[in-house]
């Protein structure tokens, strides 16, 4: 079933068109933390869909597009559910998950978040409801799920240790046999990293930065 013809009350939902506006105007690492967050959920829940993410996130950066991508990916593993409005009611039915990734035939999966309405490309003669119900028609999203989405939250432990390792590698390939200062790891960890707290970088430099970074110099005796 790719929609679910039980009506649900839309007088807490709003349009997903909203959603890929605020999206569009969120500065560019925060995006990469939802991505980055989809990623790490998804891969805790089903590595089945990884790829998918993964996919959706590189072809957003490389097209420009990286607001709707994340968007798509979101649908697609069900971290967002979508509903589509009924004609002349104030009533929307549920749409299922595998719309967004299992029926490309049938379905323009970037027309519809692109114009905020579903957007099909042909119909199941098994499906219900009817076909003219639902085509065309605007799409809604709970304003539960669309604020639980868009909230900045810490990020995890792995994505933590991976940007720290990452930072690391990185300075020790530009500079070698340079040391890298403390306070220039953890500033970068808080300019690079959406939500990373100034405790959990410091925690990071700790945890990963070589011995001989960590070392306070001698201290000059004195007569």
């Amino acid at each position: 079933m790719l929609i679910y013809t039980e009506p649900h009350d839309t007088r807490k939902m709003e349009s997903l068109t909203r959603l890929l506006e605020a999206l569009q105007e969120l500065p560019r690492r925060h995006l990469e933390e939802i991505g980055e967050r989809l990623r790490a959920k998804q891969e805790a829940e089903d590595p089945r869909y990884v790829p998918l993410i993964r996919r959706r996130i590189e072809e957003g950066k490389i097209d420009g597009d990286l607001a709707t991508q994340t968007l798509l990916a979101a649908l697609a593993i069900g971290e967002l559910a979508a509903y589509v409005l009924r004609p002349h009611t104030s009533d929307a039915y549920p749409l299922s998950t595998s719309i967004w990734h299992a029926v490309n035939s049938l379905h323009d999966t970037g027309r519809s978040v692109e114009r905020g309405v579903l957007a099909l490309r042909g119909y199941p003669t098994e499906a219900l409801p009817e076909r003219w119900e639902v085509d065309n028609r605007p799409l809604l999203l709970t304003k539960g799920d669309v604020a639980k989405f868009l909230r900045l939250r810490p990020p995890s432990e792995a994505q933590l240790n991976r940007a720290a390792k990452t930072r690391i590698a990185k300075f020790q390939r530009d500079y070698p046999g340079v040391k890298m200062k403390r306070d220039a790891f953890v500033d970068e960890m808080l300019a690079t990293v959406p939500g990373c707290s100034k405790a959990a970088a410091s925690r990071m430099w700790v945890k990963h930065a070589p011995s001989e970074w960590r070392k306070s110099g001698r201290r000059p005796r004195t007569a």
